[in-house]
């Protein structure tokens, strides 16, 4: 098992302890100086081209990790989804971990992709767990994937001992009323 992306691995350690799942950190919070040294020495020009040495990094770490899962917590990272195509005996797990807006966040990103003719053969997972249906046709509209509604996947992590059983629900609102003196 592999995370993709160390931000929200806490939370996926936490829901798996039965495993000890690899991160590989996107970010550059860690690095593996064998994944480095080897990626230098076989591609020397990368140095001088930082995307590509990047993606190759990450190619090599998930082929020296050699995992039959990859799961991330970020949803909206184009890349995660092209690594499909790379490696197609991996299966691929993405959780959705925020609300998705059509205007400057996911999908209004996969909108701008014009160069892309068709995307959903391009961008590929084998399971997205997401919020809702609605979101999920959008994941559909854009990534050759499944999808499993399960709400906010932080969410149902928390445990409330007190809950009774009825008909309410509670629903808490990230709109914000910014300067009210407007």
């Amino acid at each position: 098992l592999l995370i993709f992306d160390q931000v929200g691995s806490n939370i996926l350690k936490k829901s798996l302890p039965n495993y000890n799942p690899a991160v590989l950190s996107i970010r550059g919070e860690e690095l593996n100086l064998f994944i480095i040294f080897s990626v230098l020495l076989s591609q020397t020009y990368l140095i001088i081209r930082p995307r590509l040495f990047w993606k190759a990094y990450i190619d090599l770490y998930i082929k020296e990790v050699n995992p039959k899962i990859i799961l991330t917590y970020i949803d909206n990272n184009h890349f995660f989804y092209s690594l499909k195509n790379k490696f197609p005996n991996i299966k691929f797990f993405s959780i959705q971990n925020g609300y998705r807006f059509s205007k400057g966040d996911l999908f209004g990103e996969f909108d701008n992709l014009k160069y892309l003719k068709n995307k959903k053969n391009y961008f590929k997972c084998d399971y997205i767990f997401c919020f809702n249906k609605q979101v999920a046709k959008l994941y559909k509209k854009n990534i050759d994937c499944k999808t499993v509604t399960i709400g906010s996947f932080k969410n149902n992590l928390i445990e409330n001992k007190n809950r009774k059983k009825n008909n309410l629900f509670l629903l808490i609102s990230s709109f914000g009323l910014g300067n009210l003196d407007a």
